[in-house]
């Protein structure tokens, strides 16, 4: 997956908020772009499929989910699958 700057690279606004996240590339399991589904919601009872984003500095792997982008921890609890598409 391209990067989440070049692909917005006319929108400064975009750009500014994908630089204040301050994403990082690289995580030990997961990749950019790479489509997931987790378990999320206040009870851990809706199973989410997304992209990943990014990653955080604490291990965060960052998902879109509608038009938001929010992180999610790898735990047991999330039971995270790599998926195809």
């Amino acid at each position: 997956m391209e990067n989440l700057i070049d692909r917005h690279q006319d929108d400064e606004q975009i750009k500014e908020g994908i630089q204040a996240l301050n994403l990082l590339q690289e995580h030990p399991k997961f990749k950019i772009g790479e489509i997931i589904s987790f378990w999320g919601g206040y009870n851990n009872d809706i199973r989410y499929k997304s992209f990943i984003t990014g990653f955080g500095k604490d291990g965060e792997i960052y998902v879109l989910w509608d038009c938001y982008w929010f992180p999610i921890k790898d735990e047991p609890k999330r039971k995270i699958k790599q998926e195809l598409y």
